[in-house]
């Protein structure tokens, strides 16, 4: 985020972005990227077919959850302090946070 001055007025570049990423819902703890698969611990609910933004270094992406597991079970929706599977096919690390819109 950057501030521009402009006209008398102060505005912040990105802050757009960070409206629409505000809500964080979980954070990378595991990876398998053969399979592009992250195992993410939530600290908030997500569906499946839930856009989740990743973000964490250079490789930050958004991406639509296709699937979702807990314990090797197939699952819709997913809650706080779950350990969930999803498939990906952006760039995760270990330690991206994850936000919902």
């Amino acid at each position: 985020m950057t501030l521009d001055y402009c006209r008398g007025r102060t505005t912040i570049s990105g802050m757009a972005e960070a409206k629409t990423k505000k809500n964080l819902v979980g954070k990378v703890t595991h990876l398998y990227h053969k399979i592009g698969v992250v195992i993410v611990k939530l600290s908030g609910s997500v569906s499946v077919g839930d856009t989740l933004y990743f973000e964490g270094g250079e490789h930050n992406f958004g991406e639509k959850i296709s699937s979702m597991q807990i314990d090797r079970k197939d699952v819709s929706f997913a809650k706080k302090g779950d350990d969930v599977g999803m498939k990906v096919s952006g760039h995760a690390r270990e330690g991206d946070k994850i936000y919902k819109e």
